[in-house]
């Protein structure tokens, strides 16, 4: 018994967490967050089974995650077209595998964009070229 008080001491004192999640844990967090079931392992090891604390640690993560792709093409994705009588309407909606295009919510999300942008008759929503700060510009069609 003193052996193992000791090594969780030892443990605790190095910064180690001994708390293993159990699957249910993980599973909670995983529906939460939409996060990878290693993640949230991890986020769970490490905010010693506080919910919170590994939310704001995936949080954390998905930024940084998120800075290192900033750089990435996405060369992968679906191109929408959308006409009536009077005007066509094109979205390129672009991701970096073809296996996120070929979800049905990837599709969902093209249409949902595809006809928002078709309802705005007049404006153009591009990113080529463009700044960060100015991705919407207005257009009088001719």
């Amino acid at each position: 018994m003193f052996i193992f008080r000791k090594s969780v001491f030892a443990a605790a004192h190095r910064g180690f967490s001994t708390y293993k999640p159990g699957a249910v844990d993980v599973k909670k967090l995983r529906e939460m967050t939409s996060s990878p079931m290693g993640d949230c392992i991890k986020a769970l090891t490490e905010s010693a089974g506080d919910f919170e604390k590994a939310k704001e640690y995936l949080r954390k993560k998905g930024l940084a995650m998120a800075d290192k792709r900033a750089d990435r093409l996405a060369t992968q994705g679906l191109v929408g077209l959308l006409s009536d009588s009077a005007s066509v309407s094109m979205v390129q909606f672009s991701c970096e595998t073809d296996f996120v295009a070929k979800t049905d919510n990837f599709r969902d999300a093209l249409t949902a964009i595809l006809t928002t942008v078709h309802k705005e008759k007049d404006l153009v929503w591009t990113n080529e070229g463009d700044d960060k700060s100015a991705i919407v510009k207005e257009l009088k069609l001719l």
